[in-house]
């Protein structure tokens, strides 16, 4: 039985420690021996293509790991957004490739990093909390970037890097519409499930299948629209990063019969905004732009 005749986009841890705090990792303290390295923070990757550091960052965390993979200095501080503009930090290293990892917009309410002083790079992974292998809170707003084989020279000159971020959180929000009937929040199970749960060190999603994102906010409301009932409900989801061949499925049943109404591959859906928003944009680079996503169905029974 066909119950949604239309399906559209609408519109496209760990504790941060107040003040700042930077650490070297079992190395000598002898600052004659090392190198000063500016590090720099750019935010553009969003549809207004402008650098929203500033506005968007309310906390950096970094790390920097030899060629060894050792991790050799970190650095975590809370940020006032009204004062962050051309923020920097300074690290001293000694000469030498490096790795830098950042994880920006932590909060110390969720603690989503394994460890402030990982072993290796590869935990640095963002893993959501579990409660009954789901989640339905609304997350913050959380940036990722990272460099890689830098060389740090004797040169002080040439030691300077930007780490653009990339927002690992979305938002999604599901609209039920019906123009014939009176829908209820509770009326519906809207899921989204097969997502990632995890995002590797260098945003790779790590999905899990038995994963469940659930609404950590539903809305209901009607109106009248030119003589026509209208009544809706609304559903947000708050998830990890997409990518183009993620298996994220939508998923809305209805509860009094638990009659499995739509189940629908999510990442399609929200790609048709591209079209109206960013048609030159690849399909990541609009999935990595766009952070809140509107879909719209039309309940037809």
């Amino acid at each position: 039985m066909k119950f949604f005749k239309h399906l559209a986009y609408l519109a496209c841890l760990f504790t941060i420690l107040p003040g700042c705090s930077s650490k070297e990792n079992d190395e000598p303290n002898d600052d004659s021996k090392k190198e000063e390295c500016t590090i720099r923070f750019r935010y553009d990757l969003n549809m207004l293509q402008v650098d929203a550091f500033s506005s968007s960052v309310s906390s950096v965390a970094l790390w920097a790991f030899d060629k060894n993979g050792k991790l050799v200095w970190s650095h975590s501080e809370s940020l006032d957004k009204a004062t962050s503009e051309n923020y920097e930090v300074k690290a001293k290293l000694p000469a030498g490739e490096y790795d830098f990892v950042t994880w920006c917009g932590l909060t110390s309410n969720l603690q989503l990093l394994p460890t402030l002083t990982p072993n290796s790079i590869s935990q640095l992974s963002l893993n959501l909390p579990i409660a009954g292998n789901e989640c339905k809170v609304k997350l913050p707003d959380i940036f990722n970037g990272s460099v890689t084989n830098f060389t740090v020279s004797e040169d002080n000159n040439r030691n300077s890097i930007t780490l653009n971020l990339t927002q690992a959180t979305k938002d999604v929000r599901v609209i039920i519409q019906s123009m014939k009937t009176h829908i209820n929040a509770n009326d519906f199970d809207i899921t989204i499930t097969d997502a990632p749960n995890s995002l590797e060190w260098n945003l790779t999603p790590i999905s899990n299948s038995s994963f469940t994102y659930r609404p950590y906010n539903l809305e209901m409301g009607s109106t009248e629209i030119n003589d026509s009932f209208v009544s809706v409900v609304i559903a947000d989801f708050s998830t990890l990063r997409f990518v183009t061949n993620s298996q994220a499925i939508l998923n809305i049943s209805r509860k009094s019969d638990n009659q499995l109404m739509t189940r629908t591959l999510l990442v399609p859906h929200l790609l048709e905004g591209k079209s109206y928003e960013a048609g030159n944009m690849t399909d990541q680079e609009y999935l990595d732009r766009q952070n809140s996503y509107r879909l719209m169905l039309i309940y037809d029974k």
